[in-house]
């Protein structure tokens, strides 16, 4: 808690007032978003450890012993259902005829209650069948597709038919469907076709994916064409040739792992296709694109990463259907698998293809099966040549959401250095980076996009007239991502259409504007509203574009805006993605933590039980549920790191035999773990050995401490000294690493007394100019009398973190009597007028102690009276006595009344007897003492938490009715106390000194 803001004042214990507020803990972690929106702490009620409730986790991990729904017809069944237009459109001044369009709405689902126990909702599992209604569209029926979910448009036209796309999947008797009703009328009856089971307790979750993709492309294939002819569709599908090579420069866009890039080659992919037919190399082609657009796309606050993905597997299921014995055709499947998150499906095709007689594998192959394997060093290995780029994006994927930051730092910028315009990995160096990093790595984005997005797209020979002109203007940014929209719900008949390109623009600049903007106002705590005002118009046209503006807001002195803004968020639930997870459990919690818990719902139903989603929502996950998600994530991976790294800790018994063959894979991850517990089972010397293995690897601060902590349990401070100090030589800090090590090491010496030994380690973490770095040399400089110093670490703190620490340099001064204290009281009293009115909860408690403090019984009176949330209680009381001070005894007699009656102060008053006694003392002409007797009993049976605050009140009251003498002594009393909230000591103790200023009668 740091000095500025308290928290509750009625319910919560502080620091004994003996103690120096540096010996406190760091209050704002500038690595995490939710400390530095401080007054609340309402994340506990969304359970950011996770859910063990048992809808509220993943499919997965659920049981699924509902009962089955109640048999109806097969639309009504169905659990996620999308609008299927027929069109003819016609190019604008184009004699050819009109052409066949077949657009597919976004999906749309029943209420979550209803999937529950009834339907499979895992996204890639749904998108892959719903694909397959577009494939069988375009590839079998002729027909131009748009589809809504990667925000397509059809243009204009006359509809020739329309449907309701309607698809479950399920474990339940009734079975999986999927429907096709035909609308307008009642009497067309629907197309049923039947899929796969989802999932059974007696088959492994992952199993799901390729039975659902067999029998969704056989569907593509055979049975949805019937039905679209059906619907007016009856155009040539596209022919089968042995050869046809892709078109020129496809090979090198491929390679080139960027979003333009991918786009372009698919447009260029699919038009040969339709110009001329399908081959093996365009197949191969297709299939590489969409899985790289599927893996490059998954930072985006959408989930059309899922498309392109589906459309990866549904391409390689066609082609292995087409040539079961085919070696190229399996090892194109396990690419598409392995980027989709599916890698135990893809080392199984690759073993397949290996076991099958054929000539050279692609280059690719090999890295494919490093990258299932998480073998890091191989890729990173990889020669220079055209699978360069590939091998390192998949050896970032290998360590992604691992043990390692600095691994995910590191190989991050080995991929940027040569790739930079990989803004899939530059968002995932921003994940992993603290300060240090965050300071370049949230502008260079943002700098490269600027910089590159218009070459590459001038670069392309079909882009629509009218764009390329806008591009030699960054501020036409926007512009041509719109221009490039329109065009696609115009006479585009290529796919995917130029829409699709302006929705990635637009997505892409989104993130990279939030990135920076969280960086500036969380991280660093300094005003964004500069950022926020000039990137606006990047974000202009984004659906969340209230988040980024809520980023410039200043929460302190306008606490409502800020929530209102962040209410207007409204996400679909169906779009609910892992990337999001903090936005509504950090962010959303402050303004709305029903509408919180409610999409953390919705993500953990439609997680995937794919190596993405699993790996990335592990930390979410309860304690009790993280084996289950480790076994799913073994299951679909079974060479994850994570998956081991739970196992060691949750289920030892079972993987024991296996630690020496992990060990020697040398995972930093699974080394860490082992390290542990061996820790656990005191086995000291194996401890160490993976520790300092996994340091070679990856050094990073946690394993640093870890094995100090070997050290440290067995008692050899010295030995955990060395190691600390190890780090600081050598180890890499990407955030405040290092200066948080140095303000441990500092703590540890002046625990000891040994104030001189400690004072260059507290002095080097102050120049991070971190406040937990600057409160540890405030504390050491004052251990050492050297009053001059720890005021000027004291002021620093309070300047430069003024929202978080605006009174620390005043209380420094008042604790110790030394500074300025006027100075310092000017700057309390600045920033207080600043935030003014606009105050909540148990803030307005502390602006009114101090206004207390320096005898301002009226504003401290205007603070008290408008507290609400976690500070009520406490506020109604101060407003009674403070008005008692200023002769108001209507007031007070109002605020006594409310205390003592109404529910919500009830609730949270810790001292309601002694409410009660004030009450009766001051009832009509009833002025007598308070039987303070009675008043020792009620103090006496408190929670010790809580008797130091009924001293600062009782002694108060005494202020005003009652001896001075033993005012003085229940002040004297809070002021030693072990638990009390420390704006109380501070404020008694000053009322000691002069009682009838602070807390007696006055008419100031």
């Amino acid at each position: 808690m740091s000095a500025g803001v308290p928290s509750s004042p009625e319910g919560e214990a502080s620091r004994p007032f003996s103690e120096p507020l540096s010996s406190r803990p760091p209050a704002v972690p500038q690595r995490t978003w939710i400390r530095a929106l401080v007054l609340v702490g309402a994340l506990a009620a969304i359970g950011v450890a996770g859910y063990s409730v048992k809808d509220q986790i993943p499919w997965g991990l659920r049981s699924g012993k509902d009962a089955a729904p109640a048999v109806g017809d097969a639309t009504s069944l169905s659990a996620m259902h999308g609008r299927l237009v027929v069109r003819r459109v016609r190019s604008e001044g184009a004699a050819d005829p009109a052409t066949v369009l077949v657009a597919l709405g976004r999906t749309d689902t029943v209420s979550q209650q209803e999937l529950i126990g009834r339907a499979d909702p895992r996204r890639l599992l749904n998108e892959i069948v719903r694909q397959a209604v577009l494939i069988a569209a375009h590839d079998h029926a002729g027909a131009i597709t748009r589809d809504a979910m990667i925000g397509e448009e059809p243009p204009a036209g006359a509809n020739v038919a329309e449907a309701e796309v309607a698809w479950l999947l399920t474990p339940r008797p009734i079975g999986s469907m999927l429907t096709i009703k035909p609308a307008g009328t009642k009497s067309a009856e629907p197309h049923v076709l039947k899929l796969p089971a989802a999932d059974s307790a007696a088959s492994p979750t992952a199993s799901a994916y390729p039975r659902v993709l067999e029998r969704a492309e056989v569907l593509a294939r055979e049975e949805l064409p019937k039905v679209f002819k059906a619907l007016g569709v009856e155009g040539k599908p596209i022919p089968v040739k042995a050869e046809g090579g892709l078109p020129p420069g496809v090979d090198e866009r491929l390679a080139a792992l960027t979003f333009t890039e991918q786009f372009a080659a698919l447009r260029a992919i699919q038009g040969a296709l339709r110009a001329d037919g399908e081959s093996p190399q365009r197949l191969s082609g297709l299939i590489r694109g969409y899985a790289h657009l599927g893996v490059l796309t998954e930072f985006h606050w959408n989930p059309a990463h899922d498309v392109f993905k589906a459309r990866a597997l549904l391409a390689a299921q066609r082609w292995v259907a087409r040539e079961p014995r085919s070696a190229e055709a399996l090892r194109h499947r396990a690419y598409a698998y392995a980027l989709a998150g599916l890698q135990r499906f893809a080392l199984d095709d690759l073993a397949a293809a290996k076991a099958l007689p054929t000539g050279a594998a692609p280059g690719w192959s090999p890295l494919i099966d490093a990258y299932c394997r998480y073998d890091t060093k191989t890729l990173l290995n990889t020669k220079p040549g055209p699978d360069r780029g590939l091998a390192l994006l998949l050896a970032f994927l290998t360590v992604e959401g691992t043990w390692s930051h600095v691994l995910q730092v590191e190989v991050g910028r080995a991929m940027l250095a040569e790739y930079p315009e990989c803004y899939r990995v530059h968002d995932g160096v921003c994940a992993a980076g603290g300060v240090s990093v965050l300071h370049e790595a949230t502008t260079t984005p943002i700098e490269v996009y600027a910089r590159e997005v218009p070459r590459r797209l001038q670069a392309m020979a079909d882009l629509p007239p009218g764009i390329a002109p806008q591009l030699d203007d960054p501020a036409n940014e926007v512009a041509a991502a719109k221009a490039l929209i329109e065009v696609g719900r115009s006479g585009d008949r290529g796919e995917p259409s130029w829409g699709v390109l302006g929705r990635l623009m637009d997505e892409v600049r989104f993130v990279q504007v939030s990135r920076r903007a969280v960086f500036l106002a969380f991280s660093l705590g300094v005003p964004a509203g500069n950022f926020v005002k000039s990137a606006r118009p990047l974000v202009a046209d984004h659906p969340y574009r209230s988040l980024i503006e809520s980023f410039g807001v200043d929460f302190a002195r306008d606490g409502s805006r800020y929530r209102a803004l962040l209410q207007e968020v409204k996400i679909p639930v169906v779009d609910v993605e892992v990337t999001e997870l903090p936005f509504f459990l950090d962010m959303l919690t402050v303004a709305d933590a029903t509408q919180g818990q409610a999409l953390y719902r919705e993500a953990a139903l439609r997680e995937d039980t794919t190596e993405h989603d699993l790996k990335l929502f592990e930390p979410r996950v309860s304690e009790a549920d993280k084996l289950a998600t480790a076994r799913y994530l073994e299951d679909v991976s079974p060479h994850s790191p994570v998956a081991r790294a739970i196992r060691i800790e949750k289920s030892w018994a079972e993987v024991e035999g296996k630690a020496r063959d992990w060990e020697a894979e040398d995972s930093p991850q699974v080394l860490v773990a082992l390290g542990r517990q061996y820790i656990e089972l005191k086995r000291w010397d194996d401890a160490q050995r993976c520790l300092k293995r996994s340091l070679t690897l990856a050094p990073d601060k946690t394993t640093y401490e870890i094995l100090a902590h070997v050290f440290k349990i067995q008692g050899d401070w010295k030995g955990w000294q060395e190691i600390l100090d190890q780090f600081l030589e050598r180890g890499e800090d990407y955030g405040l690493d290092r200066a948080t090590v140095q303000s441990e090491i500092a703590n540890h010496l002046m625990d000891e007394g040994q104030w001189k030994d400690a004072e260059p380690y507290a002095a080097a973490a102050a120049e991070s100019w971190s406040s937990f770095g600057m409160e540890c040399a405030q504390r050491c400089y004052e251990g050492l009398k050297e009053w001059k110093k720890a005021e000027l670490w004291a002021r620093r703190n309070t300047e430069r973190y003024p929202d978080h620490y605006w009174a620390y340099w005043y209380l420094f001064c008042k604790r110790t009597d030394q500074g300025d204290v006027d100075a310092a009281r000017a700057f309390t009293a600045r920033y207080i007028a600043s935030v003014g009115q606009q105050a909540a909860g148990a803030q307005r408690i502390a602006f009114g102690c101090f206004q207390l403090m320096n005898g301002r019984k009226k504003e401290a009176l205007a603070m008290f009276r408008d507290t609400t949330g976690d500070g009520l209680a406490a506020g109604v009381l101060f407003t009674a006595l403070t008005a008692d001070c200023l002769g108001d005894t209507k007031l007070r007699d109002e605020c006594l009344e409310r205390l003592t009656t109404d529910p919500q102060c009830t609730a949270q008053s810790k001292s309601l007897p002694i409410y009660r006694m004030y009450r009766a003392a001051l009832a009509g002409s009833n002025t007598g003492p308070l039987d303070l007797q009675t008043v020792e009993k009620e103090i006496s049976a408190m929670p010790e938490e809580n008797r130091g605050n009924a001293l600062f009140h009782v002694g108060w009251f005494l202020c005003l009715h009652g001896s001075a003498e033993k005012a003085a002594e229940y002040l004297n009393r809070c002021v030693e106390a072990k638990s009390a909230f420390f704006w109380y000591q501070f404020t008694a103790k000053d009322a000691l000194k002069n009682p009838l200023a602070i807390l007696g009668k006055s008419s100031s």
